[in-house]
């Protein structure tokens, strides 16, 4: 009886660890870089034939480390590279028509099981590439181009 005492003591204590390690790795990914807002803007060119897309912004709370590198976001069914604004901020555009149209010019469409208020995040730690999803990024107001009056005008 204490023979089967001590090995299931012995079993629940390196199972405890390996999970233990597990939340651990799994934290040590998430706190390379923390993300501090997710938004997007649809925009439209404002003149006929212009074309339409979204923004996408991301904003970190602390500069990425040395080893991390960010590399592209897909959002509504369309992939780009994130383009580094500054330390904390990357931003992409995501180009949905062209021309009035969709077709030539356009980000082209992914498979993607994402809803409309998710995006994946594609990054390299130490060269190794990952992903992460995001929810809930926040939608901010349409913007419509051109703020000038056009030259007929």
């Amino acid at each position: 009886m204490n023979k089967l005492f001590l090995f299931m003591v012995a079993v629940i204590g390196v199972s405890c660890c390996s999970t233990s390690n597990a939340i651990v790795n799994s934290t040590l990914i998430e706190q390379d870089f923390q993300i501090e807002n997710t938004t997007f803007q649809y925009w439209v060119a404002g003149i006929k034939g212009g074309g339409a897309g979204y923004h996408f912004n991301l904003s970190l709370t602390k500069e990425l480390p040395k080893n991390t590198a960010l590399l592209k976001v897909v959002f509504r069914k369309k992939s780009v590279p994130l383009i580094k604004v500054d330390e904390l901020h990357y931003n992409a555009n995501l180009i949905v028509r062209v021309g009035g149209t969709e077709g030539d010019g356009q980000t082209p469409n992914l498979d993607s099981n994402l809803n409309d208020t998710q995006a994946q995040l594609f990054y390299t730690i130490n060269g190794k590439e990952m992903s992460r999803i995001i929810d809930n990024v926040k939608e901010i107001p349409l913007m419509a181009y051109p703020s000038a009056k056009p030259k007929n005008n």
